[in-house]
Order: C-alpha cells, then structure tokens, then sequence
C-alpha cells in the first residue's frame, strides 16, 4: 500500500515536464536474477527477518560498481540452503481459532465464523485494505516473516508493522496446519 503511493509519485515526476526522462534498459533487465522466494518456518510460532535498511542500500550501492560475476557468487554462497532438521510426523504447535468439525480442509474453508471475523475486521489508521475474507493470502516481495497471533486483531498487527523498519503491509489470516511434520508416517 506504501509502495503504491512511492511508485504514484515516481509516475507523476516522470511526467513533469521538469524532469529528466528515465530510460529502462530492458536487455539489462532481462539478465538479472529473479528475487528469492520467501519461505515460512515449519514448527515455529513466530519469525522475524530484520531488514536494515542503511545496509541494504550499502549492499545495493556495492553491487551497482562491483563485477557482476563475483556479485552473483558471494550471493550464491552467502544463501545456501540447508535441510531442516525435522523429523516426520514431529508433533506440530497448535494453533488458535476456530476449529472445524470435522477436522478437514473442506470444513475449514466453509466456517462462517471465520469469514465473520475477518469481515468485521477493522481496517488500522494508515492502512488501505486490498482485499477481506479470501482463501488466500499476499505473498509478495520483502517479507519479512510472521508471528502467530491468540486473536485475529488487525490493530495489534499493525502495530507490530509500523514498530519494524521496511514494513509496509501486513496479512492477517487463519491458517489450517497440519499436527505433524509432514512425511511417511508409520
């Protein structure tokens, strides 16, 4: 929602007759890599990334004059990708909210309760909502990890938003997980 608004000003600064015209280099474009896809925790009821905004511009600045090539290694190595170390059918946290019966994902989707809260839900101060009561959720660039909440409260989300640098919008959800780590069961 905050980007929005950046990327509405930017839109209307190109269009001044003030200012210098912006050319995209699309060939440049096409060569780099995608953006990692963020992944979220299994077995935890809570996860922060931090994002250091200073250092994260430091980051970029170096690699706008750095070689390419070295660039891309140093990033490969720096991301490695490790295994958890979860057992199969490893007990799972239990969640809050409403529960169906019975217990299916079929059930899940259909409880009213849960549509009546999140329509009820109230928009926070500075926000803008984008969308209520959907089977789904955002899943965007720049995220920066979740914390499993007791309550559905979009308020207290915000605020934990508006407390972490580089936050701009939040998702607040039911989710039905499974008891177990997934995996052969015996």
């Amino acid at each position: 929602m905050h980007h929005v608004a950046i990327l509405g000003l930017a839109a209307l600064g190109a269009c001044s007759p003030f200012a210098a015209p912006q050319v995209l280099n699309l060939g440049q474009l096409a060569t780099l890599s995608h953006a990692p896809t963020p992944t979220i925790a299994v077995g935890v009821l809570s996860q922060v990334i931090k994002f250091n905004p200073t250092a994260a511009a430091s980051q970029a600045a170096a690699g706008v004059t750095a070689d390419p090539i070295s660039v891309n290694s140093a990033a490969a190595t720096a991301t490695a990708v490790s295994k958890r170390d979860l057992p199969a059918c490893a007990p799972q946290p239990t969640g809050y909210g409403p529960v169906a019966s019975p217990d299916t994902p079929q059930a899940f989707l259909g409880l009213a309760e849960i549509s009546s809260i999140a329509m009820n839900a109230p928009t926070p101060s500075g926000y803008k909502n984008t969308f209520t009561n959907l089977q789904a959720s955002n899943n965007a660039q720049g995220y920066l990890g979740f914390i499993t909440m007791e309550t559905y409260d979009v308020l207290a989300c915000s605020a934990l938003c508006d407390s972490m640098p580089g936050c701009a919008s939040v998702n607040v959800l039911f989710e039905r997980d499974p008891i177990v780590n997934p995996g052969m069961c015996l």
